[in-house]
């Protein structure tokens, strides 16, 4: 009979434990400590995987001349001296380029709302002004229904808090983010 078939029982198997573990995902807590160790080992293991397979070539051919561990601690040395002096180079470029931009940023966003309305009075046909879309945009901005969200959850959360009716203080707890 085809149930008692090896193929049916092991995708049997296999259907049965991706569902639970797709209900288990549902649990926030449940899995959150297992992503967590993921999350920290994965990036290490690939760029240590990747670095093995670029780096394995120049570990050959100094081998040759070196015994392995010894040319294997003078590559790895050549490549962190080679990553320090280049971080350390373009680290202070990229320094100055963040500082100069923090300090011509403001002046940037001045120049670009005065063309934005140079645009908007060029562009408008009579119809609207840009007083007036500025305007709509902040109350479209004001009345977003995220900020919307994010104000009944701050007021849920303070009610909650301060409450003592109903054991909302024992709801407390599993509300905070």
């Amino acid at each position: 009979m085809w149930i008692n078939k090896p193929f049916f029982k092991y995708a049997a198997g296999t259907i049965f434990v991706l569902i639970i573990i797709f209900l288990l995902g549902k649990i926030d807590y449940f899995l959150w400590p297992i992503r967590a160790l993921v999350a920290t080992i994965f990036f290490p293991v690939v760029i240590s995987g990747i670095l093995y397979y670029i780096l394995r070539p120049l570990v050959r051919l100094v081998s040759r001349s070196l015994p392995k561990t010894a040319s294997i601690i003078v590559i790895f040395a050549v490549v962190l001296g080679a990553g320090y002096l280049g971080f350390n180079a373009i680290g202070n470029l990229i320094g100055s380029q963040v500082t100069e931009l923090s300090e011509n940023l403001p002046a940037k966003m001045e120049d670009l709302s005065d063309e934005t309305e140079k645009v908007v009075e060029k562009n408008n046909m009579g119809m609207f002004s840009y007083d007036q879309v500025k305007k709509q945009s902040l109350e479209l901005f004001r009345n977003h229904p995220i900020r919307r969200w994010r104000e009944r959850d701050e007021s849920l959360l303070h009610h909650y808090k301060h409450c003592d009716c109903h054991g909302c203080g024992a709801v407390y707890p599993f509300l905070l983010p």
